[in-house]
């Protein structure tokens, strides 16, 4: 019998909320370092709160009460610090290894292969000979999520403030020739105007969408840093069928809005992160547009009823080259503008009578396999 372990939920909690900060390759680099044997999903699994060897847990453990740590191990190694002094048992030069986890993770679970595997998949069609083909499908999904998305924590307001910015500043761009804006102020301001919402504003709603669903605002990884975000709201039909009809606008949507999991869905936004003196960086289009079906399938649930329309998906584009990558997405015009800004929308269905492709591999296996929270 092998023995697992997960974080505790508590000390989960103090982990994510750092969790920016942090970089799951980090943990993997010093994984590696001590020649500690682990899948490439292991760290990711860690960080949101899944059963992996108790091995595995307790060289977290380890690297985090080593000192010096490398910069991007603090932020887990302050939240240790935080959850022991709250408990009463503050971290001590003496401190065992062994208290430390005893104290910062759930019981050992003894079983012959990881738990969580069936936990993940649950009882159903894809049990006993599919058992290899659920394995698969559940890595491979996860595999990507920690490939290509990087989760936004709600109460880190300047963040919200930096993708509010990027929104913005690419909307001002396209909205006037370049010789019009002197300056990015000059292109919020323009954009501020289009949009009928002010950017500090909006960096507000980014907070309230993260809070209803953590899956609604999402970073793309690039080699070094975010390139990019996007935003998918997902939302009752009430506040979609207002939308499409022309009664409300899409940033509009306060938390009661968000439903989740959800099968309509509002694309809110698809941005690269801006470049002084540089213009929109077409190969990192095509990373962000690739996170768009994960974050999608993450926060999707089918209604299983007679007369399901199936996943809709609505957005609105102010540009000729986003009403072409909207066309290009198989978003087709409605024949409505939206409410206060007047930009047209699009809309995109999924069948449910669609049993092959792509999206229906994710909407179907993409929320049931995907973590809690997007990794950091």
């Amino acid at each position: 019998m092998k023995r697992y372990r997960a974080l505790s939920p508590e000390f989960l909690a103090k982990v994510r909320a750092r969790r920016r900060s942090f970089l799951v390759r980090t943990l993997k680099a010093e994984f590696l370092d001590r020649n500690v044997p682990f899948q490439s999903n292991v760290p990711s699994n860690i960080l949101n709160g899944h059963v992996v060897q108790e091995a595995q847990i307790e060289a977290f453990f380890r690297i985090l009460l080593e000192t010096p740590l490398p910069n991007r191990l603090v932020p887990p190694r302050e939240a240790l610090e935080e959850f022991l002094r709250e408990r009463g048992t503050p971290l001590r030069p003496d401190s065992t290894l062994e208290s430390v986890v005893a104290c910062a993770c759930g019981p050992v679970i003894e079983a012959e292969r990881n738990p969580s595997r069936e936990i993940a998949a649950g009882p159903g069609p894809m049990e006993g000979p599919f058992a290899l083909v659920r394995d698969y499908l559940q890595d491979g999904f996860r595999w990507k999520v920690e490939r290509s998305v990087q989760g936004c924590s709600e109460s880190d307001r300047e963040l919200h403030a930096a993708i509010a910015g990027w929104i913005f500043v690419r909307v001002g761009e396209s909205c006037a020739p370049d010789a019009a804006l002197t300056s990015r102020d000059a292109a919020i301001a323009l954009a501020a105007d289009r949009m009928k919402i002010g950017v500090e504003d909006y960096a507000s709603r980014i907070g309230d969408w993260l809070r209803a669903s953590p899956w609604a605002v999402i970073l793309v990884r690039g080699e070094i840093e975010p390139i990019g975000a996007t935003i998918v709201l997902p939302v009752r039909r009430e506040f979609y069928d207002d939308v499409a009809r022309g009664r409300r606008a899409t940033w509009e949507c306060t938390g009661p809005d968000i439903e989740l999991p959800s099968d309509r869905f509002i694309v809110e936004a698809a941005v690269d992160r801006p470049r002084p003196g540089r213009g929109m960086d077409p190969a990192a289009f095509g990373r962000i547009e690739s996170c768009l079906p994960v974050q999608i399938a993450s926060q999707f649930a089918r209604r299983r009823q007679r007369g399901d329309p199936g996943c809709r998906l609505l957005s609105f584009s102010a540009t000729a080259a986003g009403t072409r990558r909207l066309r290009d997405a198989r978003f087709k015009e409605l024949g409505v503008s939206m409410a206060r800004t007047g930009m047209p929308l699009m809309e995109r269905r999924i069948e449910r009578t669609l049993l092959f492709g792509p999206e229906l591999f994710l909407l179907g296996l993409g929320a049931r396999f995907s973590p809690a929270f997007p990794p950091a």
